[in-house]
């Protein structure tokens, strides 16, 4: 039977162990903050849905999406201790399990890509989430961050660790301790651990943030010994070395850091008790940004390369999605948040684009000219132009109608280059719709004049009418109207190298075809006779 001595140090030591103050993400499980992390292009956070049923979910935003939307979400057995992302990837990390000779906390992550055609984005994996090393489970984990070479973890000793405290093997207290504060960073799936600054000595709420490009330009937030109104700001740069400066920011109302492009932005509870305050954070002062009143539910404030992004769910079970300026600091309205939009909101264009290229293969052959009147009778010495000079051709009439497009209105060839059966987003399709709707334009008025293009014209080439003679404007209006469809949807010019004369669309349906070898223009015109 164990001594009444024994027995109290072990209750004492149970109760130091309960009681002891976690700081940084693991705090957060019953705070009002909301969990979450971002990169420059994504934003992830984690919500426990009330409706239909209790659930936790992880979502995700991207920078991408025109509007307050969230992809697919991914279901969670349980809320993480705290993410970290960077770029496209994001790296969870959950509370350490009790027992067992070697603690360790699981460690997961998961990659989201963007599908072009289709707006949407897919995770990677697919079905699960990826499995990494997993962290040290001793200590309370104080921060949780993400740089261009994997995520850092802080780990802190947590008040048990300094009580001193000896007691029995079975007791809560015989369980081992973090002896002191650890910077660590998983690399190449090993976490190695990284310097400190030296007489380090975290102190009330000491939290982690990453700045710079890279996400090599991290930071220590402390609370200064002595000085309740200043934080100590270790500053460490891309080659490892620490520098300290002192701060007027109160370490105990400090709520989060995020960073912001290059730049880091703090975060704090402001004079009053429902304000919160936003400033950006610099070696030796923080900058006013701007300020708003503390969300009544949960709520998580992230960075993204277009500003500050709030999002708070509230006890209705909604989402809702404020923007701040990065720059003049104005907060946007609150936009209700739903499930992205899918395949008719975002790619509507893209059934009638097909529909009419349908159409227009169907009206190739239903109207093309009859047999007889179908009949091929070039001029003496001219042949049908080969594929490869009316490509080029064709890509001089579009080349110079792009130099027109990007002189006007200031489009980059990047621009010019997403055509609407390329991209989901038909807005991003205007640059190419525009040097379409010119192409179109120039070569209508060009064949009407002289059966000739400038790209023709570089190729020596021409279009005539199926008995050689100079085609109507009828034909020549008609064969640019399918012109048209084939620059949308580039695809259908594979029908005139199924034709015997390189006939396109637009040629089977108002017979005519573009020849070469010939270096009058004809004269005589089914009119003349």
């Amino acid at each position: 039977m164990r001594s009444p001595r024994h027995s109290r140090i072990t209750i004492a030591a149970a109760f130091s162990f309960l009681v002891a103050v976690p700081v940084g993400p693991e705090a957060a499980a019953g705070d009002a903050v909301l969990l979450g992390a971002s990169s420059d292009d994504h934003l992830w956070f984690v919500v426990e849905h009330t409706q239909p049923d209790r659930r936790t979910v992880l979502r995700h935003h991207a920078w991408e999406m025109d509007g307050p939307y969230y992809s697919k979400g991914w279901p969670l057995s349980g809320a993480p201790a705290a993410m970290a992302a960077w770029g496209n990837r994001l790296w969870l990390v959950f509370a350490p399990k009790p027992g067992g000779e070697r603690v360790r906390r699981e460690t997961f992550t998961v990659q989201v890509d963007r599908v072009p055609a289709l707006g949407t984005y897919l995770y990677t994996p697919s079905n699960r989430l990826g499995v990494v090393e997993s962290l040290e489970g001793l200590g309370n984990l104080a921060g949780f961050v993400a740089t261009a070479h994997g995520p850092v973890a802080l780990l802190l000793p947590t008040q048990r660790a300094g009580a001193g405290v000896r007691a029995g093997k079975d007791s809560l207290a015989a369980e081992p301790v973090l002896a002191g504060a650890k910077l660590l960073q998983l690399t190449d799936q090993e976490w190695t651990e990284l310097p400190l600054p030296e007489g380090f000595m975290p102190g009330w709420n000491c939290q982690l943030g990453v700045g710079g490009r890279d996400g090599q330009a991290m930071v220590l937030v402390t609370e200064t010994p002595g000085d309740r109104r200043r934080s100590a700001v270790y500053w460490r740069d891309a080659y490892g070395t620490w520098t300290r400066r002192d701060v007027p920011l109160e370490a105990r109302r400090l709520r989060t850091l995020t960073r912001v492009g290059a730049s880091i932005a703090v975060v704090t509870e402001g004079g009053a008790a429902d304000r919160l305050e936003i400033s950006y954070l610099r070696p030796n002062v923080l900058l006013a940004l701007s300020g708003l009143t503390r969300p009544v539910g949960q709520w998580t404030m992230l960075g993204m390369r277009d500003g500050l992004h709030l999002i708070e769910h509230s006890a209705r079970d909604e989402l809702t999605l404020r923007r701040i300026d990065p720059l003049g600091g104005q907060i946007s309205a609150p936009q209700l948040m739903s499930s992205q939009r899918l395949m008719f909101g975002r790619v509507w264009h893209m059934p009638l684009l097909f529909g009419a290229a349908i159409t227009a293969v169907l009206f190739s052959f239903v109207l093309k000219p009859s047999a007889k009147a179908a009949t091929i009778a070039l001029p003496s010495g001219a042949t049908a132009l080969a594929a490869l000079p009316r490509l080029i051709a064709v890509a001089a009439d579009i080349a110079a109608s792009g130099l027109v497009v990007a002189l006007v209105f200031g489009y980059t060839p990047a621009e010019l280059l997403k055509f609407p059966i390329w991209t989901a987003d038909l807005a991003q399709a205007t640059p190419a719709l525009l040097m379409i709707a010119i192409t179109v334009g120039h070569c209508t008025l060009s064949e009407l004049i002289g059966c000739r293009t400038l790209g023709k014209s570089l190729v020596g080439a021409r279009v005539v009418a199926g008995d050689g003679s100079r085609p109507s404007a009828t034909a020549i209006v008609a064969r640019n109207i399918f012109k048209t469809i084939v620059l949308l949807i580039p695809l259908l010019a594979v029908f005139a190298l199924l034709n015997p004369h390189l006939q396109g669309l637009g040629d089977m349906v108002a017979g005519t075809v573009v020849v070469g070898g010939i270096d009058d223009q004809p004269t005589s015109s089914p009119n003349d006779r």
